[in-house]
């Protein structure tokens, strides 16, 4: 099934009834700082995906550090997960065109060290991990940092 995708938008992440990734720090993370939602509609380029039936599935986008440098942020519903080939796909191509667009050199993120299911998604679309970030969540717990580098451009 594919997927139709349309420019974020903060209130997209008002429709999540159960968050898939994270639950615990992103319901967290938006107790505290409930503004969050549009801090990543200002960081750079964002996406919003939903089914045909226009059920959000999810959210993510690329915040630009400096020239060549990314932060990547990905926030979905427990909903994707009835379409993952899909989203997969969706998500690998838009991080593509970001790598060519935007002439990255490095894409990186943070990922929950006790969510092993994020871990080998991650590291599917080539991110390895660089270290470990203890006590770095909104709840204080621990996530590695991955990051992404084209060899060929750095």
């Amino acid at each position: 099934m594919e997927i139709v995708i349309e420019p974020f938008k903060p209130e997209h992440i008002g429709l999540i009834e159960e968050f898939y990734n994270d639950a615990k720090a992103l319901e967290e993370l938006l107790r505290q700082r409930p503004e969050y939602p549009q801090l990543l509609y200002h960081a750079g380029p964002a996406f919003s995906g939903f089914d045909w039936h226009g059920t959000y599935l999810g959210s993510f986008g690329m915040g630009k550090y400096w020239d060549g440098v990314g932060k990547l942020w990905l926030i979905l519903d427990k909903k994707v997960s009835k379409h993952p080939k899909a989203f997969h796909r969706l998500f690998r191509d838009r991080m593509d065109l970001w790598y060519s667009m935007y002439n990255l050199v490095r894409l990186f993120t943070d990922v929950s060290a006790h969510d092993p299911r994020a871990i080998r998604w991650i590291e599917s679309f080539g991110f390895e991990r660089e270290g470990l970030q203890k006590s770095y969540g909104p709840n204080h717990e621990d996530y590695y940092l991955y990051a992404r580098v084209i060899p060929w451009q750095a």
